[in-house]
């Protein structure tokens, strides 16, 4: 993402916020119908910044957003580094966790056929406690909110106020 693309985005604003869930809305993950305003709602999030901003640009400001921004202010879009760095922690972590999960069910199996006889009630027993312990290892907790890639910010949606565009370039006379 180049500066002017950074700085358009750090001046888009949402003027009027709206109550519409986007999870009630119909569509995909880059736009829905909302049927309370009677609009399309862009999803911000799920686009890059030249993206959103040639879209701000080509509707004139005048559109609904949804968008992820961070405490600071700033709005995560899918070309974010920051968000893309911690996706890709994230990932990472839930893949060294998985392997550590599966890694932990089957000590738990092999510990509970070592066992004599074998005890199929302690075997699940096993196996719950291993889950729970690897889950636990994880963090793995069911999400409150969707949350955006990376999993930081919350989400911001509404009508979009968004900074004037550049005025066109002047003719040169011939």
């Amino acid at each position: 993402m180049n500066n002017d693309t950074a700085e358009f985005l750090a001046k888009v604003r949402v003027a009027s916020p709206c109550p519409a869930r986007w999870e009630d809305m119909q569509g995909d993950e880059r736009a829905r119908f909302c049927a309370h305003c009677q609009k399309h709602v862009y999803n911000f999030s799920a686009m890059n910044g030249e993206e959103v901003v040639a879209l701000i640009r080509a509707k004139e400001g005048s559109l609904c957003g949804r968008f992820y921004q961070r405490s600071d202010g700033t709005m995560l879009t899918a070309d974010c580094p920051v968000g893309q760095n911690l996706l890709w922690g994230r990932v990472k972590r839930m893949l060294a966790g998985g392997a550590a999960m599966l890694l932990f069910v089957n000590l738990s199996i092999a510990a509970a056929f070592h066992e004599k006889p074998a005890n199929p009630r302690r075997l699940a027993e096993l196996r719950a406690q291993a889950i729970q312990r690897a889950q636990k290892w994880m963090g793995v907790t069911p999400p409150v909110r969707p949350m955006p890639p990376g999993g930081i910010g919350l989400p911001v949606a509404g009508g979009i106020c968004a900074p004037p565009s550049p005025p066109a370039p002047p003719q040169l006379a011939k």
